[in-house]
């Protein structure tokens, strides 16, 4: 994947949404960065692809070990506070 000038805390964004788990921008850089890396998605292949671009894609790392490896970024599990909202009802709007 290649990200061309992404801030940190978009990239902790995204890969929060990868990860299904809120991610923060802890690093202390500021500025944009050009990001380019691989990694083994969790999910299932494509039955189309071939024999050889699934044992590509297999041999890849997991996403924590990619970001550790290739881009120097070290994922710490942490309690911490996160903001939310509640949807306490919904309503069909009015008809004009």
């Amino acid at each position: 994947m290649r990200l061309a000038g992404i801030p940190l805390a978009r990239l902790a964004g995204f890969v929060g949404g990868v990860l299904g788990r809120v991610v923060t921008d802890e690093t202390g850089l500021s500025g944009v960065f050009d990001v380019d890396w691989q990694w083994r998605p969790d999910i299932g292949l494509s039955p189309d692809l071939t024999d050889e671009a699934k044992a590509r894609i297999e041999a890849r790392p997991s996403l924590p070990v990619a970001l550790r490896e290739q881009l120097g970024l070290e994922l710490a599990e942490r309690r911490a506070q996160v903001r939310f909202v509640v949807v306490e009802n919904v309503f069909r709007p009015a008809p004009d």
